[in-house]
């Protein structure tokens, strides 16, 4: 993976996890405490969610990181951000709030774009 973020000059990697319906959050970001992704990236990210009325956000807490996120740490300029997705906007049986979620990273994907194409 990390050749492949190098080789395509790659700026930004969002590695997505399910979470537990049962989890206190709605979306938490594992970003080992803000060390992997620009803080005006992860604002931006978290006003996206919240744009779409997912509002409830943790940062690192109860984990801080994972695999994939610790393996691309050490490049410089890549924005690296684990999510942690409720199960409730992962449910088909609930289409608005997978809608939600789904317009939410739309969104920030696209903006994120713009700013790193100027």
């Amino acid at each position: 993976m990390r050749r492949l973020i190098k080789d395509h000059n790659i700026k930004l990697v969002i590695d997505i996890h399910g979470a537990s319906k049962e989890r206190d959050f709605d979306i938490e970001f594992r970003t080992l405490n803000n060390l992997l992704a620009d803080f005006s990236t992860i604002r931006e990210l978290e006003e996206a969610f919240i744009e779409n009325g997912i509002n409830n956000i943790n940062h690192n807490d109860p984990f801080k990181d994972g695999a994939i996120t610790q393996g691309i740490y050490s490049l410089d300029d890549v924005d690296v951000i684990q999510i942690e997705i409720n199960g409730k906007y992962r449910d088909y049986n609930n289409i608005k709030e997978f809608e939600n979620l789904i317009q939410s990273l739309q969104n920030f994907v696209k903006q994120y774009n713009e700013y790193i194409n100027r």
